[in-house]
């Protein structure tokens, strides 16, 4: 019996460690972040020029492993005919974090729109190894090799790294050849090719609230 109750506690002392271990905001290289939270929600987003996307749900650890499961906010779209008499509703992805009972008209405008839940799903799967989160291949093993179109490029991180508290997230956006710079709302040029990377002394020093999005 004590030999049952050591071995329980030891289990609950290693999740529990494991949990506030994992706990913070992570992100990568291509505007995704993921948020690990104290009550074991996350939110995934992701970013990048005029299009978005969020996803929430829960999470647990075991060893290294990080388990995602989604848990998507849904509407109730209710289908009328052309006498405006109901024909039949179903459920559909919400647009944002509440449940509603929304129109067709709703409905579309929503699919038009370049942001929303679920447009960029999270991985259902991490490895945690020094602190950085890393990607399961389709072999189920870790993805640290770059896609052919991104070899060209230096500094290009796979992994989700963890961010310490009030440090802003440079997100890259690489448009028609030429890198950009997004940093707190503010964006500059840069005429350097791609595998190169140049700092500027005009970007801010400083978060603001343009830039809550991206820090932790």
């Amino acid at each position: 019996m004590r030999t049952l109750l050591l071995i329980t506690v030891l289990l609950i002392n290693t999740f529990c460690y494991g949990q506030s271990k994992l706990e913070g905001t992570y992100s990568n290289f291509f505007g995704e972040k993921i948020e690990f939270r104290k009550d074991l929600t996350f939110k995934h987003s992701w970013y990048f020029d005029l299009a978005s996307s969020w996803t929430e749900g829960t999470y647990k650890m075991f060893n290294d492993t990080v388990y995602l499961r989604t848990k998507l906010v849904l509407d109730t779209l209710e289908i009328l005919n052309n006498k405006n008499e109901f024909v039949k509703d179903s459920l559909v992805v919400s647009v944002d974090n509440e449940s509603n009972r929304i129109d067709i008209i709703e409905f579309a405008s929503s699919g038009i729109s370049g942001g929303g839940q679920n447009r960029l799903k999270p991985p259902d799967e991490l490895i945690i190894k020094r602190n950085k989160l890393y990607r399961l291949d389709e072999m189920g093993k870790l993805k640290i090799k770059k896609d052919k179109i991104y070899r060209q490029l230096k500094n290009i991180r796979l992994t989700f790294s963890k961010k310490n508290k009030n440090q802003c997230i440079t997100q890259y956006i690489l448009q028609g050849g030429v890198r950009w710079y997004a940093n707190c709302g503010f964006s500059f040029r840069s005429s350097v090719s791609f595998g190169q990377e140049r700092s500027s002394k005009s970007a801010p020093t400083t978060c603001t609230n343009r830039c809550a999005a991206f820090e932790k």
